[in-house]
C-alpha cells in the first residue's frame, strides 16, 4: 500500500479497532468522520487517511484487501523496514509535517483567510494539506459551506479551486 492510491478494506466493525491499529502501524491516520454512515469496510485514500465505507463512496479503489492481507503486508513491511533501518542506520520520516496553520497558510488569497478564520485546531501537526484542511474545521458548520471546501479539498493542488463565495 501507498499514499497516492485509494484502496478498500473489507472489514466488520469487530475488526476496525484491528484494521485501525494495523493502518496506523502501516503510516496512515484516521479521519473520523460519520461512523454511523459504517458499511462493509474502511476505505484507505489518497492523501493517506482513512474513514468508512458508505454507499455513495468512491468506488475507483486500487486495489480491495481483506483483513489477513492487510496483515500480511504489515508483516511484510515491517521486515523490509527493519532491514533498511539496519542498513540506513537510522530511522527515516516519509513526510514533512507542520501545523495545520503552516499548511493553511500556504493557500491562495481568499481562501487562506476563510480557511484561517475557521481553523479550530491550528497547532496540531498534520503531514499533507489535504489533512490540514479536512482535519481543521467542520466543513458544515462554515459560513462557506461543506460543498465550497470538499472542492477546496478535492482541488488544491491542480488549480481548480471553486469561486470564492460572494459577501452576503
Amino acid at each position: 500500500m501507498e499514499k497516492g492510491k485509494i484502496y478498500f478494506i473489507k472489514c466488520t466493525k469487530g475488526q476496525y479497532p484491528e484494521v485501525k491499529r494495523l493502518l496506523g502501524r502501516l503510516g496512515f491516520s484516521e479521519y473520523t468522520s460519520r461512523w454511523e454512515y459504517w458499511d462493509k469496510g474502511v476505505v484507505v485514500d489518497h492523501d493517506g487517511e482513512f474513514h468508512p465505507y458508505y454507499d455513495d463512496a468512491d468506488k475507483s479503489y486500487e486495489s480491495t484487501l481483506s483483513v489477513e492481507e492487510l496483515r500480511k503486508l504489515l508483516e511484510k513491511q515491517q521486515h523490509i523496514c527493519t532491514h533498511c533501518r539496519q542498513f540506513l542506520g537510522r530511522k527515516v520520516k516519509n513526510m514533512e509535517e507542520k501545523t495545520i496553520k503552516e499548511w493553511l497558510e500556504e493557500l491562495p488569497d481568499g481562501y487562506r483567510e476563510r480557511a484561517l478564520a475557521n481553523c479550530e485546531h491550528p497547532e496540531e501537526d498534520v503531514s499533507s494539506m489535504a489533512m490540514a484542511i479536512r482535519r481543521a474545521f467542520v466543513w458544515d458548520s462554515t459560513t462557506e459551506g461543506i460543498e465550497f471546501w470538499a472542492g477546496v479539498h478535492n482541488n488544491y493542488s491542480c488549480s481548480k479551486l471553486p469561486p470564492l463565495p460572494t459577501e452576503k
